[in-house]
Order: structure tokens, then sequence, then C-alpha cells
């Protein structure tokens, strides 16, 4: 019951002085004379005040994003960077490594060719001792005839 009945009041009083205001805002922009110039005047500068501070929330909070976004795409590209500059020290790490292998290969090929010739030298220089010492014997064959 009374808490009701207090809440009817309170709402009732609250809605009459906005009928007020609200008919003395009208008077206002019509240019006519109002009843309650002060209340008009208070009421009108809280709205402006409130607008005023809404236009601020607005403002930061959108420069709060604004700089949000700028850091996540610092971030971003920043990551991407450092993404690029890994793959290029991995992409110079094989890059030396096969150059290392490639001159590895050529070497041993090259030690391989050195050896097959050396080996075709001794191979010819016994042969070649071969032939001398079988024209040696016919040599030594011919004169004991």
């Amino acid at each position: 019951g009374d808490r009701m009945v207090q809440l009817a009041r309170e709402l009732w009083n609250f809605d009459a002085v906005h009928a007020r205001l609200a008919k003395d805002l009208d008077r206002y922009l019509r240019g006519i004379e109002v009843e309650d110039p002060v209340s008009l005047a208070q009421y009108l500068e809280s709205k402006m005040s409130a607008m005023e501070m809404d236009e601020a929330r607005k403002k930061w909070r959108s420069e709060a994003k604004s700089k949000a976004e700028a850091a996540r795409r610092a971030g971003t590209e920043a990551k991407r960077d450092a993404m690029a500059e890994k793959q290029d020290q991995r992409i110079k790490g094989a890059t030396a490594r096969a150059a290392a292998q490639q001159r590895d290969l050529e070497k041993k090929r090259d030690a391989q060719l050195k050896r097959e010739e050396e080996l075709c030298e001794r191979r010819r220089g016994v042969e070649e001792k071969r032939r001398e010492e079988a024209h040696r014997v016919l040599v030594v064959a011919e004169e004991e005839r």
C-alpha cells in the first residue's frame, strides 16, 4: 500500500514537472513567454551538458577505438615483419647449406677424378713397363739367336 502510493505520487510529480517543462519548451520555441523560465533554463542546461558529455564520450570511444585499431595493425605488421625476417633467415640458411653441400660434392667429385687419373697414370706406367720388359725380352731373345 503506502509504498505504491508514494511511488505513484513521485511519478505523478515527475510527469507533472515534465509536462510543465514540455509546455514551456513549446512556448519558448514559438517565441511566447514561458511560465517558469528558471526551471526551463536549468533543464536545458542539464540536457546540454548531458548531450555534451555524451558527445565527449562518443568522441573518446571513437578515438580509443582508432588507437586500438592502429595498435592492432602495428602489432600485426610487426608480427608479419618478424615472420618475414624469420623466413628470410631460413631461406638464407637453406641457401648457405645448399651451397656448402654443392661445394662438398664438387670437392668429392674433383678428388674422385684425381684418384681416377692417378690410377690411370699407374696403369699406363705398369703397361709401359710391361711393354719395355717385353721389348727387352724380345731384344735379348733376338741377340741370343
